[in-house]
Order: structure tokens, then sequence, then C-alpha cells
């Protein structure tokens, strides 16, 4: 019967020659599990999140990249609550990828449209990750969502855009949000409007 030190090394041979190779396409594969109704839901939720933290940890690999497509073809064919993880996944791919950048802000601006408050917060993330001017109207358009949460992630979107030439705009689109019926939004609309006037001063 083999000892403890043996097993040991048997298992750290498997995490040396395994992991790797899991990770190389564990996207791939994640794509996969979210249109597969046989995986839990709340096991795919884990899976997410070992991906985003691994994302947030290393910059995107090749393979990684790789998998953006079948991700946004998994996105749509996904239910509402596997498309807010993928968007997530998307979210910290965006910055590294330049083929599917453009793929990813669309896929986001569609996730607009769901009828489901948690997809339009994850598509608003995605959007104001983007450092596209074009995703400006659509996070202006999101303030007046009935829902708070995508209220205030519409206002932290446009955060990103206050140094830009859209700053007067978006003084004046966020104004109303400071007598919101939520705490968190009129905090952050008043954060943001301080940050667009301290914009303005500069390019006087």
């Amino acid at each position: 019967m083999p000892n403890i030190t043996s097993l040991r090394a048997v298992l750290v041979l498997w995490l040396i020659t395994a992991v790797p190779a899991a990770a190389e396409g564990s996207l791939s594969g994640l794509a996969e599990r979210a249109t597969d109704i046989s995986v839990d839901t709340d096991q795919f939720l884990q899976d997410v999140n070992v991906e985003v933290l691994r994302l947030l940890q290393h910059n995107p690999t090749d393979a990684d990249l790789a998998a953006i497509p079948r991700l946004i073809d998994a996105f749509h064919r996904s239910g509402a609550d596997r498309q807010a993880n993928i968007l997530k996944v998307l979210a910290h791919l965006l910055a590294g990828s330049k083929n599917h950048r453009s793929a990813i802000v669309d896929t986001a601006v569609q996730a607009l449209q769901s009828p489901w408050h948690g997809v339009r917060v994850a598509a608003l993330d995605v959007l104001g990750r983007s450092e596209d001017a074009t995703a400006v109207p659509k996070l202006m358009a999101s303030l007046s969502d009935p829902d708070w949460e995508v209220r205030y992630q519409a206002l932290y979107g446009l955060s990103s855009f206050v140094d830009r030439a859209a700053h007067q705009d978006i003084f004046e689109a966020v104004a109303p949000l400071v007598g919101d019926e939520n705490k968190r939004v009129r905090e952050m609309a008043r954060t943001l409007m301080r940050l667009a006037k301290e914009a303005g001063r500069q390019d006087l």
C-alpha cells in the first residue's frame, strides 16, 4: 500500500502536468459549460469566479483571447443568469483583445435590452471599461433605468469618460440623479458631477 509521501508526490506531479493544460483551454471549456443544462448554476458561477480571479492576477493568454468568439456565442445561447456571468469574463478580456474588442462591445450593447437587471449591470461594466466614446450615450440612457443597481453601474461606467470631451454632457445627464431615491446612486451622482466639473475647469 503506497505511503502518504508517495501519494503526495503523485499529486504534485499531477498538478504540474495537468493544471497548466486545463488552464490553457479553460475559457473554451467555460463556454461549453455555459450552454450545458446538466451543469449546475452554482457550479458554473464558481467556475466563472475562478476564471475572473485568474484574469485579475495574470494577463489573458492567446488561448483565452481565442475563446472570445465561443464565449460570445455561448452568451447568445444561454439563459439570463449565465449571460451575466459570461459578460463578467468578457469584461476582463476586453483590454487585452484587439481582434474581438468591437464584438465584445456590441454584445454588451445588445445585452442592455435584457429584461434581467443583472445582465444589464454586467453589460454596463463592459461598456465602462471599453474606452469607446460611442458607449457614452448607452451609459447615459441607462441612468433612467428603473433598477437602482443599473443606474449606479451606469454612473460608475461614465466615470471613465469624464476627462474627455463628453464631460459637459455627462454633467447635465447626471444632475437629476443627485435627487435619486437610492442613497448609493445619489452619492455616486454627486461624485461624478464633481469630477465632471473638475474636468471642465482643466479645459479652460
